[in-house]
């Protein structure tokens, strides 16, 4: 969980700095590289377990691999407009019963102002590479077994509006080639 929570923590950071519009993969690793360090070091100090370096380490070749993703992705016209966005009161997911309200914290949602679209996102932080499809079952009978993506784009109306989402991972597994978006 506190590796998990590591790298939330750094990408929330780097989502609200003006590196979040660079398309610069050297400067965007540095920052995470150094945002990451901070943490740690606020964390654990220089007495800590020894798995606590083996994790740093694999941490920063994800966020090397993640910085290539991400400055592909904003040279493609993305922009982060939010990050841990906070759903806090909730959001009524049905008319016939407004008491109905889902909570939630979003961890980042992009807009592409070209083409007016929306991407909301779901960090993933484990081993192995999360595929929305298998994840969720959404192309056979009975769809949706997890409801969270689809719950998210009831969260994100207040900033996207009714327009068409993406809803996706990102992906940051041990994978480093399969680094990157993953949409439902």
């Amino acid at each position: 969980l506190a590796f998990g929570n590591l790298l939330h923590d750094t990408l929330n950071d780097f989502g609200m700095s003006e590196l979040s519009r660079s398309t610069d993969v050297d400067a965007i690793y540095e920052f995470l590289k150094s945002c990451l360090q901070s943490r740690v070091d606020k964390l654990y100090g220089e007495y800590s377990y020894a798995v606590v370096p083996l994790q740093i380490s694999q941490l920063n070749n994800r966020l090397r691999a993640f910085s290539r993703w991400q400055g592909a992705w904003i040279a493609d016209g993305w922009e982060i407009i939010e990050t841990e966005y906070n759903c806090s009161p909730g959001v009524p997911i049905s008319q016939e019963h407004p008491e109905l309200v889902v909570r939630g914290r979003i961890d980042r949602i992009d807009y592409h102002g070209e083409t007016s679209s929306w991407s909301v996102f779901d960090y993933k932080s484990s081993e192995s590479c999360h595929l929305p499809e298998k994840m969720h079952n959404c192309k056979e009978a009975p769809y949706w077994k997890d409801l969270q993506l689809p719950l998210y784009r009831h969260l994100a109306k207040s900033i996207t509006g009714t327009t068409k989402i993406q809803l996706g991972y990102i992906n940051i597994c041990n994978d480093l080639q399969a680094i990157g978006s993953y949409f439902a």
